[in-house]
C-alpha cells in the first residue's frame, strides 16, 4: 500500500491540477486518500478556496481518529483553525485551536503551544479584543525568549505592533515594528524584512509622512522582485500607486496600479483586480480620460457582482452615476443612482422587511383566529339567550336576597372598621415611640461603626509598616553607611594633618545631606503611621504616593526575587484625597499581589517569574491605576465577596480578611472607584479610577 501512495505522489509532480487530483482521490480508500487530500488542502489554500481545503482537511482529521493515519492530529487542529481565521469564523478557529493547544500540552511541545496561543492572540486581534490579544502574545514571547525562536519572537514583536496601530498608537507599533525588522535583518528572513517594511511604511503614510512610507515601499518592492513573489510584488505596486494618487502625481499612481492590475490578473487574483480595476477608475477619471474610467468602472463593477460582493456594487453604481453626470449622460446617471438606492435599501433594510413580513405573517393568522372566535361566540349567545328567560324569572327573588345581606355586610363591617382604626392609632403612636428610640440607636451604632473601621485601617496601617520593616531599614542604613565612611575619612585625615578647610565642608556637606535624607524617611513613615482622618483631602499626585509605597517595599520584595515591572504616566492629573490614606490602599493591593504570586510560584517550575506590574494612565475625566499579577487569581464565585470584612481565602495567620475591604472603603471616599478582573492560575487585575481634580 505505500507503494501504491508512493506512486501517486509521484503522479501529482506530474500533473498537480485540482481536477487530476480529485480524479485520483475518488479511486482511493482509506489512509491511501490522506496524501491527496493534504495536496488538495494546499491547492484550494493557494486559490483561497478556503471553505474546499476546511472540508478535506476535516476528512483528514476524521481518518486520522479512526487510526487510519499516524500523523499528528494536534498539527492538523492548528491547521484548521489556521483556514477558518482566513475565513473570518473566528468562533469556530479558536475552538480548534483550543483542541490543538490541549494536545500540544499533553505532548510538551513547548515550540508548538507557544505559536497556537499566538494565533488565538490573533484570533482576538481580529475581533477587536485588544488587550486580550496583547496577553496572549506575551505569554506566547515569553516561550519563545525562553527556546530562542527569534523567527517566532520578530512574529509576536510585530502583531503586538499591530494591536497599537489599530489602536492608532503609532510610536508605539513603530518601536514594536522596528525591533522585529532588526531581528529578521539578522536572520537576513527577506520575506520578513519587507513584510516589515510594509508595515512601518503603512505606519508612515497614517501620519502622513509619504515620502518615507514609499521609500519604504520601494524597499519591500525590490525584495519581493529578489524572490519572485508575484502576489506581494502586486501589493507593493498597488500600495505606491495610492501613495502616489494621495500625493496627486496620479499618471504615476496609473502606472504602477497598471503593472498590480496586470500581476493580479496573471495570479487570478478576481478580488484584487476588481478592487485595482476600481482604483483605476478614479484615476482615469481625474486625468480626463472618462472613456477608460467607465470602461474600468463597468469591469470592476462586472467582476463584483461574480463573486457576489454587495459593498463593491454599491460603490460602483455611486462611482458610474457621477461620472455619468459629469459627462452630461443623465439618463444613465439617473439609473445607476436608482440601482445605488435601491441595492442601499436592500442592504440596510433586509432586517425591517423580514420584520414586516413577520408581523404581516402574525396578523394573517391573528384575523383567522378572531374569525373562528367570532363563530364560537355567536353560538355562545344564542345558547344565553335561551337561559337568560329562565335566570330572569330568579333574579328579583335573589336580587332582594343579596340586598338584604349587603346591607347587614355593611354594618358589621362599618362596626368593626370603627374599632380596627382605634386599635391602628394605638399602634401608630407606639411606632412612633420605637422611631424615635431607633433613630437614637442607630446614630450611637453608626458612629461605633464608623470609630471601629478607622480604627482597623490605623491598624492595617501598623500592621503594613510592620511587614515593611525590612526595606524601611535598608532604606536608612545606606546613609548612615555613607556617615560613618565621611566620618571615618575625616578622622584618618586629621590623623595624617591632611585635612583642609574645603575637604572637611565637603565631607561636612555630604553628612547634612545623608542626615537630611534620614530625616524625610522618618518624616514620610511617621505621617503614614499617624492617624488620617476623612476630612483630610487635598489634591495630591497618584505617582508620588505610588513611588513612596514602592520605596518602602522594593527592597523586600527584591529579597522575594519578585519582578516589579512599574509604567508611571509622566503627565497625570491630580486628585483629591488624602495621599497617605491611598498610599494605604497601594500597599494593600502589593501585599495581596506578592501572596498571590508566590502562591502560584509552589505550583510551577523553577523558571516561573513572580510579576507585579503598576501602571498609571489616564482615561476621560479619570485618572486610573492599574495593578496586575501573574499569582493564583480568584474564583469567580468568590469575586462578588473580595470587598466583604473579614472575608479572606487565605490561611488564619496569613489575613484577617480586612485589607481589601479598607482599600474599598478608601478609595469610595475619594469618590472613587476599584473593580477586578481575574482568571484561576492566570493571575489578577485590580483597576482604581478617581476623578481627576477639576480646580487643578
Amino acid at each position: 500500500m505505500l507503494f501504491i501512495g508512493f506512486l501517486f505522489l509521484q503522479f501529482l509532480h506530474a500533473n498537480t491540477g485540482i481536477d487530476s487530483l480529485n480524479s485520483v482521490l475518488s479511486s482511493l480508500k482509506g489512509k491511501e486518500k490522506i496524501p491527496i487530500l493534504n495536496e488538495l488542502v494546499k491547492e484550494y489554500s493557494g486559490s483561497h478556496e478556503y471553505q474546499k481545503a476546511i472540508d478535506h482537511l476535516k476528512e483528514i482529521i476524521f481518518l486520522t481518529e479512526q487510526g487510519e493515519s499516524d500523523g499528528s492530529i494536534s498539527s492538523y487542529y492548528k491547521r484548521l483553525g489556521k483556514l477558518y481565521l482566513r475565513e473570518d469564523n473566528y468562533e469556530a478557529a479558536l475552538k480548534n485551536f483550543e483542541l490543538a493547544l490541549d494536545l500540544f500540552r499533553q505532548q510538551q511541545d513547548r515550540s508548538n503551544i507557544a505559536e497556537v496561543i499566538s494565533e488565538m492572540g490573533y484570533v482576538n486581534q481580529s475581533q477587536g479584543n485588544y488587550l486580550k490579544a496583547n496577553e496572549l502574545y506575551n505569554r506566547a514571547l515569553q516561550i519563545f525568549e525562553q527556546t530562542g525562536d527569534s523567527l517566532n519572537i520578530a512574529l509576536i514583536l510585530n502583531r503586538i505592533g499591530s494591536t497599537h496601530k489599530f489602536n492608532k498608537e503609532y510610536d508605539k507599533a513603530l518601536e514594536y515594528y522596528e525591533s522585529a525588522l532588526q531581528i529578521r535583518k539578522q536572520l537576513n528572513y527577506k520575506r520578513g524584512i519587507a513584510g516589515s517594511y510594509n508595515n512601518i511604511a503603512m505606519i508612515y503614510m497614517f501620519q502622513e509622512k509619504y515620502q518615507k512610507a514609499l521609500e519604504l515601499y520601494f524597499e519591500a518592492l525590490k525584495l519581493n522582485k529578489e524572490m519572485e513573489n508575484d502576489e506581494w510584488i502586486s501589493f507593493n505596486l498597488n500600495n505606491i500607486g495610492y501613495l502616489y494618487y494621495l500625493q496627486k502625481d496620479y499618471q504615476k499612481a496609473l502606472d504602477h496600479m497598471t503593472r498590480s492590475l496586470q500581476i493580479k490578473r496573471n495570479l487570478k487574483d478576481t478580488r484584487g483586480e476588481m478592487h485595482t480595476l476600481g482604483n483605476i477608475a478614479s484615476v482615469q477619471n481625474i486625468l480626463g480620460n472618462l472613456e477608460l474610467s467607465e470602461k474600468y468602472f463597468l469591469k470592476s463593477l462586472e467582476l463584483a457582482k461574480q463573486l457576489g460582493s454587495k459593498q463593491h456594487i454599491l460603490q460602483c453604481y455611486r462611482d458610474l452615476a457621477l461620472h455619468n453626470e459629469q459627462i452630461g449622460n443623465y439618463r444613465l446617471a439617473y439609473d445607476y443612482l436608482s440601482s445605488y438606492i435601491a441595492l442601499n435599501d436592500t442592504l440596510f433594510n433586509q432586517e425591517k422587511i423580514t420584520a414586516i413580513q413577520e408581523i404581516q405573517t402574525k396578523y394573517e393568522t391573528t384575523k383567522k383566529e378572531r374569525e373562528i372566535e367570532i363563530l364560537k361566540k355567536n353560538s355562545q349567545i344564542r345558547e344565553l339567550q335561551l337561559r337568560r328567560n329562565r335566570i330572569l324569572k330568579f333574579t328579583f327573588i335573589i336580587g332582594f336576597i343579596l340586598i338584604l345581606a349587603l346591607a347587614l355586610i355593611i354594618y358589621f363591617s362599618y362596626h368593626r372598621a370603627k374599632i380596627e382604626i382605634e386599635k391602628r392609632k394605638v399602634i401608630q403612636r407606639e411606632l412612633n415611640d420605637l422611631n424615635k428610640n431607633l433613630e437614637t440607636r442607630v446614630e450611637t451604632e453608626v458612629s461605633k461603626r464608623r470609630a471601629q473601621e478607622q480604627k482597623a485601617v490605623e491598624q492595617s496601617r501598623l500592621a503594613a509598616l510592620g511587614e515593611l520593616a525590612a526595606g524601611i531599614a535598608h532604606e536608612i542604613n545606606q546613609p548612615l553607611h555613607s556617615i560613618a565612611f565621611s566620618m571615618d575619612n575625616m578622622s584618618l585625615a586629621l590623623e595624617e594633618d591632611d585635612a583642609d578647610k574645603n575637604y572637611i565642608q565637603q565631607k561636612t556637606q555630604r553628612i547634612f545631606e545623608d542626615i537630611e535624607r534620614m530625616k524625610r524617611i522618618v518624616d514620610h513613615i511617621r505621617t503614614f503611621s499617624r492617624k488620617q482622618t476623612e476630612e483630610e483631602k487635598t489634591p495630591f499626585d497618584i505617582n508620588r504616593s505610588v513611588t513612596s509605597a514602592l520605596n518602602m517595599i522594593k527592597e523586600q520584595y527584591a529579597n522575594h526575587r519578585i519582578d516589579l515591572e512599574v509604567d508611571l504616566y509622566p503627565k497625570l492629573c491630580k486628585v483629591l484625597g488624602n495621599i497617605y490614606r491611598f498610599e494605604q490602599v497601594v500597599l494593600i493591593l502589593l501585599s495581596n499581589g506578592k501572596y498571590a504570586v508566590e502562591k502560584q510560584a509552589e505550583k510551577e517550575d523553577e523558571d516561573f517569574r513572580k510579576i507585579l506590574q503598576v501602571k498609571t494612565y489616564q482615561q476621560q475625566e479619570y485618572v486610573c491605576l492599574e495593578f496586575a499579577d501573574n499569582g493564583t487569581g480568584i474564583p469567580e464565585q468568590d469575586l462578588n465577596r473580595i470587598f466583604d470584612p473579614f472575608f479572606t481565602t487565605k490561611k488564619t495567620d496569613k489575613g484577617t480578611g480586612l485589607g481589601l475591604s479598607i482599600a474599598s472603603g478608601i478609595v469610595s471616599d475619594m469618590n472613587g472607584i476599584i473593580t477586578v478582573q481575574s482568571e484561576v492560575g492566570k493571575g489578577t487585575i485590580f483597576l482604581i479610577k478617581l476623578k481627576k481634580d477639576t480646580n487643578e
